[in-house]
């Protein structure tokens, strides 16, 4: 598929049904598809108008993967929703979960049963380690071909069949210092306003000192 789409608001959207299409026209034939969504790539003021380009793209993601996951393409399927740092400008950096979504891009791996086997317990396990673009490109690169085409770095993981070690550093997973979301006190990476949340018990991954955190009445 390509890169990028255009968001329709109303009706379905053409890229998922172009997806769907491959799927069901395909059966026994193995495909890969790219989708690349940037409806939350909106700098402008008027942040109301992003907000409802987000919700109508969820609206049109859950109906899309309700489908496919219900179909019978989907017993040897897998599919991956990814996100990445989130926004970096515009008027709604201001806003404290905008400025903790930065630091954590998001990943999700829907897999189905039949697939699942032991790999789901090795899933959940590392969905609590540090895990890198590295451990995916090694998970994928086994899961598509078992030809050995390139090495694969030993520091890598599968995250369907290896354990990621409970002590991973990120020096271990070759993660640069500036770039470690739970290790030491790294750079304050923007976007970063001062807004703070007193309550999150990583506050000191978002605010640049104790002078930041709100005071409490009492």
């Amino acid at each position: 598929m390509g890169p990028h789409i255009c968001l329709e608001t109303d009706g379905e959207n053409a890229a998922f049904t172009q997806i769907s299409g491959i799927w069901e026209a395909y059966p026994d034939v193995p495909k890969f598809a790219f989708l690349n969504g940037i409806a939350a790539h909106d700098y402008d003021f008027q942040w109301i108008k992003m907000i409802a380009s987000l919700e109508a793209y969820d609206i049109q993601l859950v109906s899309f993967l309700e489908r496919i996951v219900s179909s019978s393409s989907f017993e040897n399927t897998i599919i991956v929703v990814r996100a990445d740092h989130g926004l970096q400008g515009g008027p709604t950096t201001i806003e404290y979960s905008v400025q903790v979504e930065h630091r954590e891009p998001w990943t999700q791996i829907i897999i189905p049963e039949k697939l699942a086997g032991d790999s789901l317990r090795v899933l959940t396990t590392n969905q609590e380690r540090l895990a890198t673009g590295y451990d995916l490109y090694h998970t994928f690169r086994e899961l598509m071909s078992s030809e050995d085409v390139a090495p694969l770095p030993d520091w890598s993981y599968n995250l369907f069949r290896q354990e990621i070690p409970n002590d991973r550093s990120c020096k271990d997973a070759k993660i640069p210092g500036d770039f470690c979301p739970c290790e030491g006190p790294g750079l304050d990476r923007a976007p970063h306003f001062g807004v703070c949340n007193v309550f999150e018990p990583f506050n000191d991954l978002f605010c640049a000192s104790n002078l930041d955190r709100p005071i409490l009445p009492g």
